[in-house]
């Protein structure tokens, strides 16, 4: 999900590549981040909940958790950064960069053999989960390219090669997760549990393995998502017939679920300000 699929908003660029056909089933979107002439102070990035993970590249900078020490709380240059159920936020001094992969939620499963409890909420630093030779020649190759394109084109190369390398396929579990992320989370678990020919529990148990939570929750971030990107499409006053569109019972039940997800309301979100590149949120501390 993306306000800008290929934009800016201050000073920082956000621009998404589809991934080849042969990682279709694993890769949502590579995708590339920039910010050139920031200030010097920090910066504070609010990092909304999302639910696919994230394999990160830092060619140029690093952020840091916030609040947190800063050489403690350090990102490292490659990590996975597991999907989400609730905001956090990062700090960064100056100009960075940055590319990287959203997978499907099931694919660090399939191509690094982790439990999705592992990297669910988690951001680990890739010597933690992947082979030294794999993972050394990937940065060496990313810190040598010359621009973004080419680090996504040795990102999508590395990817390809693990895929091989463990005969990943794709079944009829992994395909109704992405008809989850397709549909913006609007299905009814009764409905995913018959498409899966599971019963109810036998989903949840199973979903849980695969996604690292249960399946209404899923279908909540999802939701959360779809409703962020349809910011740009905002009609003042509208906040009602937003929360019956999304599928919640009345704007009561879609604020408070908001609230909890981002931190703050959704009038202060869409009232225009402040926003997005990718689910990153661009703000100042005037977030309420």
């Amino acid at each position: 999900m993306a306000q800008y699929r290929n934009g800016k908003s201050n000073g920082m660029t956000y621009k998404e590549i589809p991934p080849p056909r042969s990682l279709a089933d694993i890769v949502k979107t590579f995708w590339i981040v920039a910010c050139e002439n920031a200030t010097e102070t920090d910066q504070i990035y609010r990092l909304l909940p999302h639910s696919c993970p994230r394999l990160v590249f830092h060619y140029h900078n690093h952020f840091r958790k916030f609040p947190g020490d800063a050489n403690q709380d350090r990102v490292p240059a490659t990590v996975l950064k597991g999907h989400t159920c609730g905001y956090q936020e990062y700090a960064v001094s100056g100009d960075f960069g940055f590319v990287g992969a959203y997978l499907y939620p099931f694919t660090p499963v399939l191509i690094f053999g982790l439990a999705a409890s592992e990297y669910m909420d988690q951001v680990l630093e890739i010597e933690a989960f992947a082979e030294r030779p794999w993972w050394t020649l990937l940065q060496e190759e990313m810190m040598e390219a010359t621009d973004n394109e080419e680090r996504v084109r040795i990102l999508a190369s590395s990817l390809e090669q693990r895929l091989a390398r463990r005969s990943v396929a794709i079944g009829p579990f992994e395909e109704m997760i992405k008809e989850i992320i397709d549909r913006k989370g609007s299905i009814p678990i009764t409905e995913l549990a018959r498409l899966s020919n599971l019963s109810v529990k036998q989903l949840e148990r199973k979903f849980i393995i695969q996604t690292g939570m249960m399946p209404k929750k899923f279908c909540r971030i999802v939701r959360f998502q779809s409703i962020l990107s349809s910011q740009e499409n905002w009609v003042p006053g509208q906040l009602t017939s937003l929360a019956l569109d999304a599928g919640y019972y009345d704007q009561a039940h879609f604020v408070n679920d908001f609230r909890q997800l981002a931190g703050f309301s959704p009038s202060f979100y869409f009232n225009g300000y402040p926003k997005l590149v990718a689910d990153i949120l661009v703000q100042d501390r005037a977030v309420k």
